[in-house]
């Protein structure tokens, strides 16, 4: 490692820089930031430990014009105890660290280790991000293909920079193929919202076994899989990927979950009843009685951690939702102190997955787990952050949702923007409500009359309803 060290008393450094020069470190050293600019123009540094106090520039000026010669560099501040306001400043120009004098060589050395480690990580990252990208490349863009991406993606890291624009590029790509094969995916053999409860569930009950089923309410994949990683070892969890049906709203993907059937149906049989959740344990019982099933059963709607109390093993077959997941969401959005907690979406899955843990939901479904039950736990929809804003046109029968909308003279400023199914109908929805217009990737949509007040209101929300990898692709837990 070469170091660069910029000091106007450069004599008092020739301790610490014979030490480090015996640690194996090259060591230049200027008294002079024009010196020291130069240097770094016609020389390669691994890192620059800054003066701040000099008489031409002090050590932020430096460090601004220096990065712009070498941008990639660590800088290292070198203050004195007193000047709080001077660390505040350093790290807003993307100062690495700083040193407190009166400088200690094992402080130096402390940053390098701190370095070499940084470097280390980044190199297996950049390894892993290749690999990522060459397995994402293979894979086919088919029903089975986007399951095995979602599962890929799910577990990396969201905020990194790179994989945030090539998760955009993979929801562009999906929703155009929603657009295209939503219509024979009803069709296919596959498991969906409509299906999984009679493909997966279901027969276990059959089998005689006792059986706990549990939507979570607005959770997605990656929220699943640090959930149960916090399962005691006893317990086997097995997780499969499945799809959720369009829209990707509660009201339509879990009551089609608990009724077995499409919204189209849902609606000719029952209605009224997809205009809330609160039919569910009806449908279940419904679909329960379709597949010959007239066991007794318990359900349990858990709309806040304490709820989960509740639960007793007192039925063959248990049902339920968790609401306070989803509770959370919109209620983050009206509180400014919740958001402010949970500005990002990664500030927002540990919220939850801090009420999860205060609910003792892990440790309810040990004790199911313990009493013989086979458990089940999947969600309704994932959800995702919107960031932008996208124009609608309409009429005031316009849907209120902000990621989707239903309505006759609908309209989308930008096409590109949505997944539109002008027929709505022939893919198990409703009759009678025009043309369904989905936002892809982090869009939502805002009206006209004053779009830069919807924008601002809405931005950095946390919403569902739309056709993105996050929403649509969802995980069933199974736990023995």
């Amino acid at each position: 490692m070469r170091i660069l060290w910029v000091d106007d008393e450069v004599e008092t450094l020739t301790p610490h820089k014979i030490f480090l020069e015996r640690q194996g470190f090259s060591v230049d050293t200027s008294d002079h930031p024009e010196e020291a600019l130069s240097l770094l123009k016609n020389n390669k540094y691994d890192l620059v430990l800054v003066d701040f106090r000099m008489p031409s520039l002090n050590g932020n000026e430096f460090i601004r014009m220096a990065k712009k010669i070498a941008p990639n560099i660590h800088y290292v501040m070198v203050t004195m105890v007193q000047d709080t306001d001077i660390m505040e400043e350093s790290f807003s120009e993307d100062v690495f660290d700083y040193i407190v004098k009166p400088i200690k060589p094992t402080q130096i050395i402390a940053i390098i280790k701190k370095i070499q480690r940084d470097e280390v990580y980044n190199r297996k990252k950049g390894m892993e991000l290749a690999r990522l990208y060459q397995e994402l490349s293979e894979v086919p863009r088919d029903i089975n293909g986007w399951l095995k991406i979602a599962d890929l993606i799910s577990t990396k890291d969201p905020q990194d920079e790179i994989l945030q624009g090539e998760i955009e590029e993979l929801n562009n790509e999906f929703a155009e193929w929603v657009q295209e094969n939503y219509k024979e995916m009803l069709n296919a053999n596959i498991i969906r919202s409509d299906n999984v409860v009679k493909n997966r569930v279901i027969p276990d009950i059959k089998d005689g076994k006792k059986v706990a089923f549990f939507v979570l309410d607005c959770v997605k994949t990656s929220q699943f899989k640090a959930l149960i990683k916090e399962l005691p070892t006893h317990v086997r969890p097995l997780i499969e990927l499945y799809y959720a049906i369009l829209p990707t709203s509660t009201i339509y993907a879990r009551n089609s979950i608990f009724a077995g059937r499409l919204p189209s149906e849902i609606q000719r049989l029952h209605p009224g009843w997809l205009s809330d959740n609160l039919h569910e344990m009806e449908l279940f019982k419904e679909q329960l009685a379709r597949e010959g099933i007239h066991k007794n059963f318990n359900f349990y709607r858990l709309n806040s951690p304490q709820d989960t109390d509740d639960i007793k093993p007192s039925s063959p077959i248990i049902a339920g939702t968790v609401n306070f997941t989803d509770i959370l969401a919109h209620v983050r959005g009206k509180v400014k102190p919740l958001k402010d907690i949970a500005k990002t979406s990664e500030e927002f899955k540990d919220m939850i997955h801090f009420l999860l843990k205060k609910s003792r939901f892990n440790d309810k479904i040990t004790e199911l787990v313990e009493q013989g039950y086979m458990v089940y736990l999947t969600t309704d929809h994932g959800w995702i952050q919107a960031t932008k804003p996208s124009l609608v046109y309409g009429g005031t029968e316009l849907t209120d949702s902000l990621r989707f909308k239903f309505g006759t003279s609908l309209r989308i400023e930008n096409p590109r923007h949505a997944v539109i199914f002008e027929r709505p109908w022939e893919v198990g929805l409703l009759k009678g409500m025009g043309k369904l217009a989905m936002a892809r990737d982090n869009y939502f949509f805002v009206y006209p009359r004053d779009p830069h007040a919807y924008a601002k209101r809405y931005k950095g929300e946390i919403m569902h309803g739309g056709v993105t990898i996050d929403e649509m692709i969802i995980p069933l837990v199974k736990i023995y």
